[in-house]
């Protein structure tokens, strides 16, 4: 899971984020704009695939209280550890 900083010592979260923020904040914006139109109280699960740095996994972990699952095909991706 994503959080603020990892468990294994590299970056924290926020300067990773940091680089691929204007890419993230994009992604977040289209996916809130289409969860506008659902009813999202009845969503508790999501699959987000191509996590990248985790950004939409934990803005709807936070956001919308989801339960998210994630997996990526570059294995650099799926193997940062980080933590929610």
């Amino acid at each position: 899971m994503c959080a603020e900083e990892n468990t294994d010592g590299n970056q924290p979260f926020r300067e990773v984020v940091g680089k691929y923020n204007r890419k993230a904040e994009g992604n977040i914006a289209r996916v809130d704009q289409r969860l506008a139109e659902l009813p999202t109280e009845a969503i508790t699960d999501a699959l987000e695939l191509g996590f990248g740095i985790c950004a939409v996994a934990t803005f709807l972990a936070r956001t919308y209280n989801m339960k998210v699952w994630g997996t990526d095909y570059d294995q650099a991706q799926s193997l940062l550890n980080f933590r929610g």
